[in-house]
């Protein structure tokens, strides 16, 4: 009979409790139970203690202790599987909880609310189970993202990513090749002409950066390029995925596997802020939240771990760029502020779209002189024929282009006719072409035929084969154009696929054709799934920090009362402080077992064992080499040459700095415990 997830949990809390050393197992079965006859029996221990823990008043004492460090940390632990240290500390990086994180998750161990994993080699940290009923109604992520918006501002209503300013960024950079430096920053002349043209520069600096991680913009040494084929595609997406692939290309260098999996979390990132907003930091942790989150289901087969290894492509990605470059191209706008004055930011509502329009509104003017009045109304698939034959004067809510002979000319370079240009235009006019833009794109296309240069697979034929050509079928359809009489212009895309052509129609004796570059095929961006929506209702009510206030005033009244020795008082004490002690059947003095907490001098076992214990309840040590210098503090991480003279103990400091220090030499060694504010 296969066991529910429930009963494995609490087989593994028991395991943790089984295979803790003994002087650890006794302090915690004392500290809860009291008085431990001997010989004692583990099995008989860890099930009184969970008698214990079971009583809805101790469980609920425990739950009203907990303050919003406590839930925080808990809450993540609880929704977020896998959870280490190393991940808490990412996830609160920047908040005041990451100088006492440690200190934190000791003390919950020792309050019995958390428990780590013994199988796991990362620490993995679990929530105890036989509290799981009461601590429910308190665990939610929502507790990470507690933002309380006091003055709402209106959105400034600037987005970067509309079909509009979309295409005629694509449009600038079409006309201007040569826009960015070597390192692909703008020149210079670039930032002023763009500073002429719309009303924020860093915002197209970093869409620019985004689109040729996609692909979309090719860069060589002294100019830049437009993949027409691969914005095809582009366009034709969402506005919500179009956010979200570039907001994780503008943020570092990606495989395609890591950029979908980025891109993922950003969609599911702008799905699930909040109308009220969140601040900065508040944005930057839901990201590493919804990654944490979505890991789980990421594909985790051999095959799709030697495909992300095989890309093994350096990324320096971080959420804190995802969060600013959204801030920057409007995909995120300020909303309001806190009671800190610090600025809560929402999605923008246009970002969120999940429809591509498509219309055939007749929304463009063109005047006697080729100027071009663009309304709004168009998808940005429709725009993009359009500005490839235009050239951009003004960016309004109304685009004003110009038909120019050098934006004509770049567009009979794309394949353009004066036939094909003048229908494309025609097709979203309000009124008829000008005949005197038409007579101009005209004797402008005459001109531009006049002299031609080519680059392709060129077949000479007599004049008998001339007939033949034109009457295959198979080898016509491949004919771009006719240079001369019997000569003729392919579109062979290989000298493969013109060595096959040619046998088909019987033409193999003209030889084996040079070498040529195959065209790549252009492949879409991949597809993203329904973002999960993370729906945050922060909460900030207070009743629960009354409670823990009623709690404690009950408990340092009764412990007042007790007669107790100074020692017997000061541990008691300091157990209430951490908030160990949740009923008052523990602060029973007889039941306080004292613990040496310091060795000094020549006692070379006793500093020994004062590493040791340390090491194994992963508590602070405070080392003084020499006296006049200040104590170093940190935390064990291992033993060195243990069993050797020259014993050293591997400390971690606050600063994250990793230290030696040889255990013999050392004046004195102490454990000791960070203050913790429950406030």
């Amino acid at each position: 009979m296969e066991l529910s997830e429930r009963t494995k949990r609490v087989i593994a809390w028991r395991e943790h409790f089984e295979l803790l050393p003994d002087d650890q197992f006794l302090t915690i079965m004392h500290t809860y139970l009291g008085m431990i006859k001997t010989p004692y029996n583990k099995q008989k221990l860890i099930e009184a203690l969970s008698s214990f823990l079971r009583k809805e008043e101790i469980q609920k004492n425990i739950v009203s202790l907990l303050c919003t460090q406590d839930r925080q940390i808990v809450s993540c632990v609880s929704f977020i599987s896998g959870m280490t240290e190393k991940k808490l500390s990412a996830l609160f990086a920047d908040t005041q909880l990451a100088s006492v994180l440690h200190e934190r998750l000791v003390n919950l161990e020792e309050r019995l609310v958390l428990f780590r994993l013994r199988n796991e080699r990362d620490g993995v940290y679990a929530v105890n189970p036989l509290l799981d009923d009461a601590l429910a109604p308190v665990l939610s992520l929502d507790t990470l993202f507690a933002c309380k918006n006091v003055q709402p501002v209106k959105q400034n209503g600037f987005y970067v990513l509309t079909d509009a300013l979309l295409a005629s960024f694509v449009n600038y950079v079409f006309s201007h090749p040569d826009c960015c430096k070597a390192d692909g920053s703008f020149k210079k002349k670039t930032v002023d002409d763009l500073s002429q043209l719309y009303t924020t520069v860093p915002a197209l600096s970093v869409l620019c950066k985004a689109f040729c991680e996609l692909s979309l913009f090719h860069q060589a040494e002294k100019e830049i390029s437009v993949d027409w084929d691969r914005l095809l595609l582009f366009s034709r997406m969402n506005p919500l995925v179009r956010s979200s692939y570039v907001v994780a290309a503008s943020s570092g260098h990606l495989s395609r596997s890591d950029l979908r999996v980025k891109a993922q979390s950003i969609q599911t990132l702008l799905s699930s802020i909040p109308e009220q907003g969140l601040s900065r930091k508040a944005l930057v942790r839901l990201c590493q939240v919804l990654q944490e989150l979505q890991g789980s289901t990421l594909s985790t087969g051999r095959f799709a771990t030697l495909l992300r290894n095989s890309e093994n492509v350096s990324s320096d990605f971080s959420f804190a760029s995802c969060v600013d470059s959204c801030i920057v191209m409007g995909i995120v706008q300020q909303v309001g502020q806190d009671a800190k004055g610090e600025a809560l930011y929402a999605t923008f509502p246009d970002a969120l779209s999940n429809a591509v329009s498509v219309s055939d509104v007749r929304v463009m003017e063109i005047d006697a002189s080729g100027r071009v009045t663009l309304m709004p109304g168009l998808s940005l698939e429709q725009l993009l024929p359009l500005v490839q034959c235009l050239s951009l004067q003004q960016v309004d809510v109304a685009m004003t282009y110009a038909i120019e002979k050098h934006s004509v000319f770049r567009a009979f370079a794309r394949g353009f006719t004066d036939k094909t240009l003048l229908e494309t235009l025609s097709r979203f006019c309000r009124y008829e072409i000008p005949q005197t833009v038409r007579v101009s794109v005209e004797e402008w296309y005459a001109a531009y035929t006049s002299v031609m240069l080519y680059k392709g697979y060129v077949l000479c034929v007599s004049q008998k084969m001339r007939a033949v050509i034109l009457n295959t079928p198979e080898l016509s359809c491949h004919v771009v154009k006719e240079l001369a009489s019997g000569v003729f212009l392919f579109d062979f895309n290989s000298d493969e696929e013109a060595e096959e052509v040619l046998q088909k129609i019987h033409l193999d004796e003209v030889g084996v054709v040079s070498l040529a570059n195959r065209k790549t095929q252009v492949l879409p961006l991949p597809s993203l799934q329904e973002p999960s929506v993370l729906h945050i209702e922060p909460s900030f009510s207070d009743s629960a920090f009354d409670e823990s206030k009623t709690v404690l005033s009950l408990l340092e009244k009764k412990l007042a009362s007790l007669s107790t020795t100074s020692d017997q008082k000061e541990i008691l004490t300091e157990r209430l402080e951490r908030r160990i002690i949740v009923s008052e059947s523990q602060l029973n003095p007889d039941c306080v077992r004292f613990e040496r907490r310091e060795a000094t001098g020549m006692d070379y076992v006793g500093k020994m064992h004062i590493v040791e214990t340390a090491l194994q309840t992963q508590e602070l040590l405070e080392i003084l080499v020499d006296p006049q210098l200040p104590a170093v503090r940190g935390y064990p991480l291992e033993i060195l040459d243990k069993k050797t003279s020259e014993a050293q103990v591997r400390l971690k400091l606050a600063s994250g700095e990793i230290q030696d220090i040889l255990i013999g030499p050392a004046l004195k060694i102490r454990k000791t415990k960070l203050p913790l504010d429950f406030n």
